[in-house]
């Protein structure tokens, strides 16, 4: 048979980490089976009984970059355990329950008991469990299921043998479908797909039926089956509880859902009532925000089948405000999903957005997450109009409004806030653990003169984040109060202050180091000028002016005014 490079070194490789079809079964003493089928004389097709040598492998790894030099180890091994469980009699071979290594068995010997040399585990024989003392294999198998929740968990978390009904695991990604660990089922050695429980047949153990040979690569969330064990729906795999991202187990070649972390690991026990309504609730939530986000038939579906629970749990939910939207949006869009308007589906998406950044807060309030809520807020006027009456907007304000604080700081103190290379303004934050972000609001195209201080806590949680928000405000306020005053000097002595040119009012900012912004108003039915005055020095250059303003004030009062005809201003000159 003739293959190409890539496709060959694919087969060695899975075949080698017990990926293959047939697995540990396409080991020979003499090497690896050839990958190619031929027929066979009753019409069946068979595997082609040649085989790959150790030496064949080492000249295929010189022209492919798959096959590592631990492979090759790895086939060496193998070819050396095929070639010791050849040597032994089919009646006088034992495997270990636990590791699956093989071990000879003397028949003359009637004790059942065998000690595993590889994992030292002591186990029966007959049964294949651990070992049990003074019980029969019937007696124990009795006792280890009069437990409820043993009982529950086992049938929950596996399929029986087809001949012998033997409870049977197959986790999710684990290799592929055929049940054949150390050549077939644990107590019967029979060969059966775990997706069907339909037994291998016919030369070579042939599949008996067409279901799909590995798990599908990902659980969509319409496919996740929570209860009563997490597990994939169309082939019934449940979900590893060892692997975890990045650490797969010892039975996992590392790209289960669970290693990549798709999925979350599965438990090492059934949940109890409370823990079920909790997983069904997220799950729930989660395929609300998916159809709100991705508005399709797909995600709508998948809505309906996290609707569809057992009674006891749909009853548990029924008041939840997560089941309300779902049964909302299946009446309002199952017959309409695909003709939604582009402002609709916007929306719809819009919302879903808020409703996965208010989740994802709410489960881990930090500063990350409350900046994706702000994102998530910051809508178009259109799409804000249509959702204005949206319960999770209204949520979604409230908590901003918690959780950050805001204060106006005018434009001439900024600068001094910050300080040289913004060092005051860090000295500000690491002393307050908060994040202060300057914002320059504009209206009809003009800044502002009073800029918007936003302020978020560092290191967000329920408890502390909102006292320490409101003392840092109080602390700006304070810093602010320091640094600006305001004097109210009379229109008629405006021109005196100034001087020529400006003249006095720059002496006087440079006298005492502060910068003045002047605005027109009224004071007592007085035409008069507000004097702002900012600056380390705010309050002493504010007392020299309000002296002068005194000052000149009691001076301008004792002037008299005495109105002269135009005509006799010439003689009185």
């Amino acid at each position: 048979h003739v293959f190409c490079l890539d496709c060959k070194s694919r087969y060695i490789v899975m075949n080698l980490r017990n990926q293959g079809e047939d697995g540990a079964d396409n080991i020979r003493p003499n090497g690896l089976r050839c990958m190619g089928r031929s027929q066979g004389g009753d019409g069946f097709e068979v595997h082609c009984e040649s085989c790959l040598s150790v030496a064949d492998v080492r000249e295929l790894q010189l022209r492919s970059d798959q096959i590592s030099d631990s492979d090759i180890a790895l086939l060496e091994q193998r070819v050396a355990e095929r070639s010791v469980q050849q040597a032994i009699d089919p009646a006088e071979r034992v495997y270990c329950p636990s590791c699956s290594s093989l071990h000879f068995h003397d028949p003359s010997v009637t004790i059942s008991q065998s000690t595993c040399t590889h994992c030292s585990m002591s186990f029966c024989r007959h049964c294949q469990t651990k070992w049990h003392q003074g019980m029969t294999c019937e007696e124990y198998q009795k006792q280890s299921l009069t437990s409820d929740t043993t009982a529950e968990f086992i049938k929950a978390t596996s399929k029986p043998c087809p001949h012998c009904s033997q409870p049977t695991t197959h986790y999710h990604g684990h290799a592929c479908h055929h049940i054949k660990p150390s050549g077939g089922c644990p107590s019967c050695k029979t060969h059966w797909c775990y997706s069907c429980s339909q037994p291998y047949s016919g030369p070579g153990r042939q599949r008996a039926c067409s279901c799909r040979q590995y798990c599908f690569d990902t659980i969509p969330t319409e496919h996740l089956v929570m209860n009563p064990y997490p597990h994939d729906g169309r082939c019934g795999c449940p979900i590893c509880p060892d692997c975890r991202p990045g650490a797969p187990c010892a039975q996992c070649s590392g790209d289960c859902v669970v290693c990549r972390g798709e999925v979350e690991p599965g438990k090492l026990c059934l949940d109890s009532p409370e823990e079920g309504v909790a997983h069904a609730k997220t799950r729930l939530r989660a395929a609300v925000t998916a159809f709100l986000q991705e508005p399709s038939q797909r995600s709508l579906d998948a809505l309906q089948a996290s609707v569809d629970l057992p009674p006891e749990l749909s009853s548990a939910l029924e008041p939840t405000r997560s089941m309300r939207a779902a049964r909302s949006y299946l009446n309002k869009y199952r017959a309409c999903i695909n003709s939604l308007s582009a402002e609709q589906r916007a929306a719809l998406q819009a919302r879903g957005r808020i409703m996965a950044a208010l989740h994802a807060f709410g489960r881990e309030p930090s500063g990350q997450s409350l900046k994706a809520l702000q994102a998530a807020l910051k809508l178009p006027e259109e799409i804000s109009t249509a959702l204005e009456s949206a319960e999770v907007l209204r949520v979604a304000r409230k908590h901003l409004e918690k959780y950050e604080k805001r204060c106006e700081m005018p434009s001439e103190l900024i600068g001094i806030f910050r300080g040289p290379h913004g060092e005051c303004l860090r000295q500000f934050q690491d002393t307050w653990k908060v994040c202060v972000k300057v914002v320059v609001p504009t209206q009809g195209g003009t800044q502002q003169l009073s800029n918007l201080l936003m302020i978020t806590h560092q290191v967000l949680n329920r408890q502390s984040s909102e006292q320490t928000l409101l003392a840092a405000v109080d602390a700006i306020q304070s810093w602010l109060s320091a640094r600006h005053r305001s004097i109210s000097v009379p229109l008629r002595l405006l021109g005196k202050f100034i001087g020529p040119r400006g003249a006095h009012i720059k002496a006087f900012c440079a006298e005492h180091g502060v910068k003045i912004v002047r605005r027109a108003g009224v004071s007592h039915g007085e035409d008069v000028e507000h004097v702002d005055i900012f600056g380390d020095s705010a309050p002493a250059a504010a007392e020299a002016l309000s002296e002068w303003t005194r000052r000149n004030v009691k001076t301008d009062e004792q002037r008299r005014v005495v109105p002269i005809p135009s005509s006799l201003v010439g003689r009185f000159i």
